[in-house]
């Protein structure tokens, strides 16, 4: 008698609580020391190389993996790993996992937002979805809301210090989709944000779960400084970007979110700051309700 065994691993998609990924990236750079992750309910792939520095950690309820090399540089004895399923350190792992959200369709062009021209807000403005063919810029101490909706940009939105942009009406599962075929979104130091995807009710072309959302030929980089006070609820996706965490001498960005995903072709953590990201909201499955998890027994 031949006794024969056979295995095969798929990507795993698991519902809104409990393990899977909330990070995906082709490259996570620890740029220098004592940056930091703070994952709840979820874990991070790295499909490409790993850097690490003096003093990094990451504190996860779920893995670390990572597909490539790693790099620890300083981080041998000095780095902190808190993570799931008994790892004392980031996991090297031979079976590669593609972008998760690579097959979503991008959102069309809408018509043009009735506020579209409004490129420099004054303090008070609430502002409409739709195309906007340049940028908005929020200068210093001005507070501007969003409407619930797709905002399909052609330029950047910049949130200068001391300015607020929120979605007072992102309730019962209203959201806002920020989509940009050409440049990103840039919160400076000292600005506040709060924004959430749409979940249940995706209004005016917003697509469900996607927050932040460039387009797959734009390589502009995302840049979040650590002193901002930023709440981000939904998907950060940067297919051909990188999110840089700028430093922050100890301060922490995106604490009171409750539940984010980051998919980004790569990802940079400088000095001293910490990203918060709460994955318990099930997300990284666009429209599908699917959610990224990790390499599962499948047959």
């Amino acid at each position: 008698m031949n006794l024969v065994a056979r295995a095969e691993a798929g990507d795993a998609y698991v519902n809104s609580s409990g393990g899977g990924n909330c990070i995906w990236t082709n490259g996570l750079q620890f740029n220098s020391s004592n940056g930091a992750f703070n994952l709840t309910g979820c874990g991070i792939y790295d499909n490409g190389n790993l850097q690490t520095d003096n003093g990094d950690s990451v504190t996860s309820t779920s893995t670390f993996l990572y597909y490539g090399s790693w790099s620890p540089n300083n981080c041998n004895s000095s780095c902190t790993w808190s993570l799931g399923d008994s790892e004392t350190q980031p996991t090297h792992t031979t079976s590669a996992q593609s972008d998760p959200l690579a097959s979503l369709t991008a959102p069309s062009q809408p018509a043009a937002s009735t506020t579209a021209s409004d490129t420099a807000p004054n303090s008070g403005t609430t502002l409409q979805p739709g195309y906007y063919a340049n940028g908005i810029n929020l200068n210093s101490n001005v507070t501007v809301n969003l409407t619930p909706g797709l905002y399909y940009m052609n330029g950047s939105i910049n949130v200068d210090s001391g300015a607020t942009l929120e979605c007072t009406t992102c309730t019962s599962g209203k959201g806002v989709t920020l989509y940009f075929v050409n440049g990103s979104f840039q919160p400076n130091s000292g600005a506040t944000v709060t924004l959430s995807a749409p979940t249940t009710d995706a209004t005016s072309n917003a697509v469900a779960n996607m927050l932040i959302w460039q387009s797959s030929s734009n390589s502009s980089g995302m840049d979040m400084d650590a002193s901002t006070t930023v709440t981000l609820n939904g998907i950060i996706y940067l297919p051909d970007a990188t999110l840089t965490l700028n430093s922050g001498s100890g301060t922490t960005i995106n604490a009171a979110a409750t539940s984010t995903a980051v998919d980004a072709q790569d990802i940079i953590v400088d000095s001293d700051v910490t990203f918060d990201v709460n994955g318990s909201g099930g997300l990284l499955g666009g429209g599908s309700g699917q959610t990224l998890g990790s390499f599962a027994l499948a047959e």
